[in-house]
């Protein structure tokens, strides 16, 4: 079969967003969001999460016309539940401690919505997209996946250097290598369950812990062994757990949805 290429689609998508943060960052120019207090500042980035959400929405709606699978079908799914429902142990431990003074229940919201528009558009819609281009429309072959995995993980990661506009340049490149790891293990809770679900959830409680920890604010991070021993962990997690979702033999299980999802 003739291969298909869907990279002009990837540009669209990425375009669509830069496009979208372009405005954003005119709008921070004429001063539209400055003195704000924190608790607005939080309100205001989830409202501009919401309208970036119904945004490739419509775009994918009307121009990539991608499927995104929202249902679980989850057999055997131990492993891809397990970080999941950690995550959601401790999340309910954090806000369970009402009378703490960092207990962020005004930012739930914004992990909430940036979760789910960071799956959106990095698992639910680059990832598929990318894996067509190197696959086509012929068997996904597993060698492919991780191919786009990679490319789709690394695109989540380097949408990080944006913070470079409010933190320094050591902070911002842990942060994207972070990303990186773990946008390869989203997409392999998303691969492995056929559903955007768990890796949005993960997501979404992995940043608000990660706001209940340190604030909703940007900080800075020292370069020291705790640094980068708590990295090196969380590299070592991602990866090896992703291998255990995505390896040779989970994948041919995976074939025929797979297939589904780059020829809808």
């Amino acid at each position: 079969m003739k291969k298909s290429s869907s990279w002009y689609k990837v540009f669209i998508i990425l375009g669509a967003y830069l496009l979208f943060r372009f405005f954003i960052k005119v709008a921070e120019n004429f001063g539209l969001f400055s003195k704000l207090h924190i608790h607005s500042f939080v309100w205001l980035q989830t409202i501009l999460e919401i309208l970036i959400i119904v945004y490739m929405i419509l775009i994918n709606h009307y121009f990539i016309r991608q499927m995104i699978s929202y249902d679980i079908k989850i057999k055997n799914s131990f492993l891809v539940l397990l970080p999941v429902v950690l995550l959601l142990l401790m999340f309910m431990a954090s806000i369970s401690e009402s009378g703490s003074d960092q207990t962020y229940a005004y930012v739930l919201p914004l992990p909430l919505a940036a979760g789910f528009f960071e799956e959106y558009l990095c698992r639910g819609l680059l990832l598929p997209q990318i894996l067509k281009s190197i696959n086509g429309i012929k068997k996904v072959e597993s060698k492919n996946v991780y191919l786009a995995v990679f490319f789709s993980s690394l695109i989540f990661a380097c949408l990080h250097f944006f913070n470079l506009a409010s933190q320094d340049l050591v902070t911002t490149c842990l942060q994207v290598w972070f990303a990186l790891c773990a946008g390869v293990f989203f997409s392999s809770l998303y691969v492995s369950s056929e559903s955007i679900i768990p890796s949005f959830l993960f997501h979404f409680l992995y940043d608000y812990l990660s706001m209940y920890t340190n604030g909703p604010a940007q900080q800075k991070v020292s370069v020291n062994y705790q640094t980068i021993l708590s990295i090196s962990i969380s590299t070592i997690f991602f990866l090896g757990y992703s291998w255990l979702l995505i390896n040779k033999n989970k994948l041919k299980k995976r074939s025929d949805w797979l297939s589904n999802l780059i020829n809808n």
